[in-house]
């Protein structure tokens, strides 16, 4: 290594003016493995790591080789045997300090070694091993046997008796014997007789060794799947054949849905196809050559996806989408229909119904949107002289003509009215019947000489309501358009009943006795019910999921409920009912704390009714009612760490004269109402938070009026804000009592 550095000298004075430093202030040297030299071991195994500096710069490191000793055969007196071999010990090639460990001693005809091998301690020292000469043995017995490790350990071949001299090596070898067996299927997993082996010196016993084997086993897959009748093992014709059951349809089917279309001739569009390849994988034992392992589907069943409805202008399809198939590996083709028919026309004919010739016949238009329907409101055909009496059509059914009465020009001077209409009606879809009063909006049309004063009149769009128990197929309806000669325009709503939530065990049968909650309304939305909608608790068994958002409202779900594994006993669950003051954001009353077991009927043990009916004589009216106002039974929950709220919300009508607030006594919760025959356990917890199972809408910011005494009054209730301090702290008491109320009721549960 060199040390440099650079020096700066005067060439006036030839001083020098700056001395330099060197590069560095010391090196340190690596490492050098020793070499390994044979009969010799040195007595370091690596060298270096010195350190030089640039003022003491040599370093030497001596390596000292020395001579291996030997094994030297003695006889039993310790006498060293003359004219043998006395070999030196092997250095170790990966260690020069040491020597090669086990190192077999030399053979002596007539003598046997005390050792068959030595392992110097110290690799420079001899080591002498006894012999002692060979004593006549009888033939001793030695038997391998082949083991069947998945058959009890049976005995699959053996090698028979083999005899010879005790000390003599064994002449066998297990080699073909395994061949020949792991071609007829079987895996080695040990073979106990090591090459080499002797006959032991044990006159009464017979030397046994076992080789083990295991049977092998081969996948059946898809890409490799069995060929029944053939032999699994390609080098054991006369073996195991592949069992029926294997081939690739057993590993793999493919399922099919077929959406054919018809009826529109040339321009019908082509068949759409849709695959899934249901796949599994079986295993198949390669020395019995039977299955051990069916396997599984990768699933169970598939569902096609819908494919919209090619729209072809002039006809009509009775189907928007076609698809959501389900193929299982049993049931594997799907075929749907979808059929075209060609659209009507729009028909002009005389007063007396009978078509008037040689004019336009139009065919409606199909809609570009919807190839089930056509283009509403299409404009008839103008013709000369003659009043049609609509200036468009939208055809109900759209497969049929719609013959149009067109009338002479009137004499003038003749002034007539005519009232329009819109009527929408809101259906039950499953039987027809009314669910609410229609809606009716009218226009007057007035028609000079004939000529109305204005051709078309539309109506506006109508929000369609929440009912509860339904849904409806769409969110809004209305906006029809009549005519002097077509002034009545009829909607029907179409709702259908919510479905419900229905506990079912794990093989998809329903749960007996067990409540099955109707979904509930979307307070704002009504096509649609609330998403996360708890499941029921059913004591003694857990759900696979907790809270359930229905794709189809109008379709009951499935809930599977497993038995728990550990029986448990069912704890007390509380409950809530606030009234609150939608306009104060304050809580008029609280039903007080309300208790009993997982999956009981909360409307039972207490209703709304009669304090509602105090509130209405005194000016409020209901807003929502998310307790008993919608008919869907509440039920106790199963969840020990919450008390479950429901939020009745009322607000106060105009000009209603403000009731004094109804509060339950500070220091006792109101007691719920109970049923005679079904008596309620009064149980609360510790402190819990509060679990509120409807929203309740954010109040308006309160805002100051004055009075003759110059208290702050609260708008619309008129109490003053002292009242309205008692109000809030007598609701937060009337919680709050849930917690010491329970408090005693887990000591005691504890104890």
């Amino acid at each position: 290594f060199d040390f440099t550095k650079k020096m700066v000298v005067d060439k006036v004075t030839g001083k020098i003016i700056d001395a330099g430093e060197w590069n560095v202030t010391s090196h340190t040297f690596g490492y050098k493995d020793t070499p390994v030299i044979d009969g010799y071991h040195a007595n370091k195994r690596n060298a270096g790591g010195t350190v030089v500096t640039p003022e003491d710069l040599n370093k030497t490191v001596t390596v000292t080789y020395k001579t291996n000793g030997k094994i030297v055969p003695v006889d039993p007196n310790g006498n060293p045997i003359p004219d043998v071999p006395t070999p030196t010990y092997p250095t170790d090639p990966t260690d020069p300090t040491k020597v090669v460990p086990n190192e077999p001693v030399p053979e002596i005809p007539g003598l046997i070694p005390s050792t068959p091998t030595v392992t110097p301690e110290d690799p420079g020292k001899d080591t002498p091993v006894p012999y002692n000469p060979v004593t006549p043995a009888k033939d001793q017995a030695a038997i391998i046997n082949y083991i069947d490790a998945d058959n009890n350990n049976a005995i699959i071949t053996s090698s028979g008796n083999l005899t010879g001299k005790a000390g003599a090596r064994i002449d066998y070898s297990t080699k073909s014997t395994i061949e020949d067996l792991v071609n007829k299927g079987y895996v080695l997993v040990n073979d106990g007789f090591r090459a080499g082996a002797v006959y032991d010196n044990d006159d009464g016993t017979t030397q046994i060794f076992s080789v083990i084997l295991k049977h092998g086993t081969v996948p059946v897959t898809p890409e490799n799947p069995g060929k029944p009748g053939e032999p699994i093992n390609p080098n054991d014709p006369d073996g195991p054949k592949w069992p029926d059951g294997t081939d690739e349809n057993s590993v793999k089917r493919t399922g099919t849905q077929t959406i054919h279309y018809e009826g529109a001739g040339d321009r019908t569009p082509s068949d759409d196809v849709q695959t899934f390849d249901f796949t599994k994988k079986m295993v198949v034992d390669k020395v019995t050559g039977k299955i051990i392992d069916s396997g599984e589907w990768n699933v169970t069943s598939h569902t096609f996806g819908y494919k919209d409805t090619p729209v072809i202008d002039g006809y009509h399809a009775d189907k928007r989408n076609a698809g959501g198939s389900v193929v299982t590996p049993d049931d594997l083709n799907k075929e749907i229909v979808v059929t075209y028919k060609p659209n009507g026309k729009i028909i002009p004919v005389d007063p007396n119904g009978n078509p008037i010739p040689n004019v336009p016949t139009p065919t409606y238009p199909t809609d570009p949107t919807d190839p089930t329907k056509v283009v509403p409101d299409e404009p008839v055909p103008e013709i000369p002289g003659l009043i049609p009496s609509t200036p468009t059509v939208t055809p109900e059914d759209p497969g049929k003509d719609t013959p149009v009465p067109y009338n002479p020009v009137k004499d003038p001077d003749k002034v007539t009215t005519v009232e329009g209409k819109q009527i929408i009606h809101f259906v039950d879809g499953d039987n027809n019947t009314p669910l609410k009063d229609s809606d009716i909006q009218t226009h007057e049309f007035k028609i000079t000489n004939g000529v109305p004063n204005e051709s078309s009149h539309t109506f506006t769009l109508v929000n369609v309501p929440v009912i509860p128990g339904y849904v409806a197929e769409i969110k809004s309806a209305g906006g029809k358009t009549v005519t002097p000669d077509n002034p009545l325009a009829e909607v029907t709503v179409v709702y259908h009943k919510i479905g419900k939530i229905v506990p079912v065990d794990p093989n998809g049968n329903p749960i007996p006795n067990v409540p099955t909650p109707t979904y509930t309304n979307d307070p704002k939305d009504p096509t649609k019910v609330v998403p996360n909608e708890p499941v029921p608790a059913i004591p003694g068994k857990t759900p696979d999921k907790t809270t359930i958002t229905p794709v189809d409202p109008t379709k009951d779900t499935p809930v599977v409920y497993k038995d728990n594994k550990v029986p448990t006993t069912p704890n007390t669950q509380n409950a809530v009912v606030n009234f609150i003051d939608v306009n104060t954001g304050k809580v008029i009353k609280t039903s007080g704390i309300l208790s009993g077991r997982p999956g009981e009927d909360i409307n039972k043990l207490y209703s709304s009714a009669e304090f509602i009916k105090q509130l209405e004589d005194a000016g409020y009216e209901v807003v929502y009612n998310a307790f008993d106002g919608d008919g869907v039974t509440k039920y106790f929950d199963n969840d020990d760490n919450t008390v479950q709220q429901f939020t009745i919300a009322l607000k106060l009508k105009e000009k209603a004269k403000t009731p004094d607030p109804v509060l339950p006594d500070p220091e006792v919760p109101v007691e719920p109402t109970k049923d005679p025959e079904t008596p309620v356990e009064k149980v609360t917890r510790p402190e819990q938070p509060v679990k509120q199972n409807v929203a309740v809408p954010t109040p308006e910011k309160p805002v100051e009026k004055k009075t003759n005494d110059n208290k702050k009054v609260l708008p619309q209730t008129g109490a003053d804000s002292n009242e309205a301090a008692t109000i809030l702290g007598a609701a937060a008491t009337a919680i709050g009592m849930t917690s010491l109320i329970g408090a005693k009721r887990r000591k005691k549960d504890d104890k």
